[in-house]
């Protein structure tokens, strides 16, 4: 696909690209005006002569430069599609478009822009966009690394979602939402840094990220959403810093590959299914933050041998560690005996595993519905 597009934009580059209004069309050197981390600034003179770009056009309200449409809004622009028939696998988006004397800053990338463009691989942002609409790139597959400006603040639902061929993503800091599957089934994408500023990771944020070893979740991030690490398979290192509040329903679930969990003392609520099926961890304790472990928090994690339940917590809810079938030890520090609902060690070998208890409350527990019958009850 590659090459055959190459080949057409060699021939097309020989005609003249036809338009509605005014049209340049020459094979002009781009000047040093403008660089890669400002931006491209692209001049079209009042004679129609063109610095840094080899295509123009201009219709009454959209403009054509590269081949890349930019739709004239408010008084600046937004990318708004492409020309199918003369792009190039390679695009710079353009900062800034100073047009018969008047001056227009490229602001955003629209919804849909470059959705299914699938030889595209490679594509620069300049400083100037603030903003990457939903299915900017859509399964965008010939993709292979992105760099997105701290002036992004937000990278909208599904951006990059399918991004196949997509190794790597640099964030810059200043990006502050990571909205809902924008990185969603990039399946071959290995790192991704997070910085500071980032306050959300939304729902599928990663989602089916597989190839994706090791992830930093900020504490300017207070809740990590619904499924925003669901299925990555090949997530064996995982930090979580200070600040983070709450882990969302199902957020890691199905990390087989997570050997170790640290949870900062920031923590309050893991939500339902958020660390189910992570077969690698052996060991588990929380900090005293915790009040609650909610449905199936833990359920499946077949590998864990060792559990800590800090006096914090309140509530416990079902199946919250169901179907830990190594499960060989629970320290339990909560006084009040809690009262779980019901299955909370569903299919664990608990008559042959001993639990742990404040020796104040041993003879309440070896009484209580879901913890009488550990094999051995003792106190802490």
């Amino acid at each position: 696909m590659k090459n055959i597009c190459t080949i057409l934009f060699l021939a097309l580059c020989a005609a003249v690209f036809v338009s509605c209004g005014d049209e340049v069309e020459e094979n002009n050197p781009r000047t040093d005006e403008g660089d890669k981390t400002t931006g491209l600034v692209v001049t079209v003179s009042k004679d129609g002569s063109i610095t840094n770009a080899s295509q123009f056009s201009f219709d009454g309200n959209d403009f054509y430069i590269d081949y890349v449409k930019y739709s004239l809004v408010d008084g600046h622009l937004e990318v708004a599609g492409y020309d199918r028939d003369g792009i190039t696998p390679t695009v710079d988006i353009v900062s800034k478009l100073r047009y018969k004397g008047t001056e227009y800053e490229v602001l955003a990338i629209g919804q849909n822009v470059f959705n299914s463009c699938r030889f595209l691989t490679s594509v620069t942002i300049p400083a100037s966009v603030t903003s990457i609409g939903y299915h900017a790139f859509n399964e965008c597959t010939g993709l292979t690394s992105v760099n997105i400006p701290g002036s992004v603040a937000s990278i909208g639902h599904s951006a990059f979602y399918g991004c196949t061929g997509l190794t790597s993503v640099n964030l810059r800091e200043g990006v502050e939402r990571i909205e809902n599957s924008a990185f969603n089934a990039c399946t071959k994408l290995n790192s991704i840094n997070i910085p500071g500023s980032v306050t959300k990771i939304g729902m599928m944020a990663f989602g089916g990220c597989t190839g994706l070893t090791s992830a930093t979740i900020p504490g300017s991030v207070k809740g990590i959403e619904e499924g925003a690490f669901f299925g990555c398979s090949g997530l064996t290192s995982l930090t979580i810093r200070k600040g983070v509040e709450s882990i969302g329903r199902t957020a890691f679930y199905g990390c087989i590959g997570l050997t170790s969990l640290s949870i900062p003392a920031s923590v309050t609520s893991i939500g339902e299914s958020a660390f189910s099926g992570c077969i690698g961890l052996t060991s588990l304790s929380l900090p005293d933050s915790v009040t609650s472990i909610e449905e199936m928090a833990f359920g499946g994690c077949k590998g864990l041998t060792s559990i800590t339940i800090p006096s914090s917590v309140t509530s416990i809810g079902s199946w919250a560690f169901s179907y830990c079938a190594n499960l060989s030890v629970v320290e339990c520090r909560t006084k009040e005996v809690l009262n779980p609902e019901f299955y909370i060690f569903y299919e664990c070998p608990i008559q042959n595993a001993t639990l742990r208890v404040p020796a104040a409350s041993i003879e309440e527990y070896r009484q209580a519905r879901e913890w009488k019958d550990f094999g051995t009850i003792e106190a802490i």
